[in-house]
């Protein structure tokens, strides 16, 4: 019988097993949006889309990732590598801010982006915060952008050709036209601030930072009266980081928060970075018509003795461990037979069969939990197609036996967690290669279906 993951002891073996591999996530979903960039917002568009616009000649597409290498391996063809940290440094007084204008100017134009140019802009990795950033400086610039849901990950997972060509193109003609109205100064806060005025901080960042139980700047804590929306939630979360949640999830979120369009809406992060997502989906996405960022942020708030902090958890918001769901990617089976069996079962199958290679076998919890560690090799030809640092991820199998209120149990790492790390055929088709063979060897050894 299959069952979740419910008790400390099943939990607690999840963590190992996860500890032993590496951490899951869940599936993809397929995105939710699919808009053309326009002449002067900021939209998001699908990867469809853009691989069905890609050969536009006023289309310029920016891959953000800090990594050129990353960028080298493999990209959306035309796209040409603009690393979003390129944005920004030292000004005198803080550690990192947006660079002057007509640096930034220039930045663009070296891409190849024009006055009339349509820009789509993807990242990958462990956010979507760069691409929104620096969609963002574009409109800061008078000019357009778009934002690719799902960024290079949902790209790949949608089965769209990458190339590693380098375009060829022409530096760009790119005139700045401020557009000061979307962003605030220190001294506007400071006046919101001290004067009390009527306007919503809404903070991005995770919620033990935003508590102040972090030591990372002069002062720790929040703008008093701020609300906090880690950034995570807009998204759909560990699935894609870089996909937007629907707009009437979003919509509901904002007003499950108590922020309604009507509002006047600062957002403020630690460095303008983080703050760059809240923005595009409440004043782009959701048409909220009184928002602005707070570029200088916690960096530079911190540092200003006369302004008050706050520290504490949003009292609307759970604490962070508690909004952190892990991953329900173990699959649970209850025993016919004693666990130290099963796992012997598992064993000697694994040890005499051709087409399985048993690896190892781990005591933990003083001998009340037995590991094993075993392989399906016939999927090592796809793991070394996708590349030889996908070696991290064997062995595929991780199986874990124990008694759970005197039930003997299995619990077992999902196969599907290499492609929900790193999206790619070669690994999508070792998963339908050896999620069948999985099957077979514990109906043949222990009687599941």
């Amino acid at each position: 019988m299959f069952s979740r993951i419910t008790s400390w002891k099943g939990r607690w073996v999840a963590f190992v097993l996860t500890l032993v591999a590496v951490t899951v996530v869940p599936l993809l979903t397929s995105p939710s949006w699919s808009a053309s960039p326009g002449r002067s917002d900021i939209t998001v568009v699908s990867p469809q889309w853009l691989a069905d616009h890609g050969d536009q000649p006023n289309l310029r597409v920016l891959d953000v990732r800090p990594n050129p290498l990353e960028y080298m391996s493999g990209h959306i063809p035309g796209a040409i590598h603009l690393a979003d940290n390129t944005f920004r440094g030292p000004n005198g007084q803080l550690p990192v801010q947006y660079w002057q204008t007509q640096k930034i100017a220039s930045l663009f134009s070296q891409a190849g982006v024009n006055d009339y140019s349509q820009v789509v802009v993807y990242a990958d990795g462990p956010n979507i915060l760069g691409a929104t950033m620096v969609a963002y400086l574009l409109e800061r610039s008078g000019h357009g952008a778009a934002v690719l849901d799902g960024g290079f990950k949902g790209y790949q997972a949608a089965g769209l050709p990458v190339s590693q060509t380098f375009p060829q193109y022409e530096p760009g003609s790119f005139t700045m036209q401020m557009t000061d109205s979307i962003r605030v100064t220190l001294d506007q806060v400071r006046q919101a601030v001290t004067e009390g005025a009527e306007v919503v901080f809404i903070d991005p960042r995770p919620a033990a930072l935003f508590a102040g139980e972090e030591n990372v700047f002069i002062r720790n804590g929040h703008i008093p009266g701020a609300k906090n929306i880690p950034w995570p939630m807009l998204t759909i979360g560990d699935d894609n980081l870089h996909q937007l949640k629907s707009r009437d999830q979003l919509q509901a979120l904002m007003l499950e928060r108590g922020i309604t369009p009507e509002d006047t809406i600062i957002v403020t992060c630690s460095t303008g970075r983080e703050a760059t997502l809240p923005y595009v989906v409440l004043k782009h996405l959701l048409d909220y018509p009184n928002v602005r960022v707070y570029e200088g942020s916690w960096t530079e708030y911190s540092a200003q003795a006369d302004l008050p902090v706050a520290t504490g958890y949003d009292p609307d918001m759970q604490t962070e461990a508690a909004i952190a769901t892990p991953p329900d990617n173990f699959l649970i089976y209850q025993l016919n037979q004693p666990a130290a069996t099963a796992a012997q079962l598992v064993r000697e199958y694994t040890e005499s069969q051709d087409d399985w290679l048993f690896l190892a076998e781990i005591g933990l919890l003083g001998g009340d939990v037995t590991a094993l560690k075993i392989c399906y090799p016939a999927i090592g030809s796809d793991i070394v197609a996708a590349g030889l640092h996908t070696m991290a991820m064997m062995p595929c199998g991780h199986l874990a036996f124990y008694e759970e209120d005197g039930v003997p149990t299995l619990s077992m790492l999902d196969l599907g967690f290499m492609t929900e790390l790193y999206p790619d055929p070669h690994l999508e088709n070792a998963v339908e290669t050896a999620r069948p063979a999985f099957q077979r060897m514990l109906a043949d050894t222990l009687g599941l279906e």
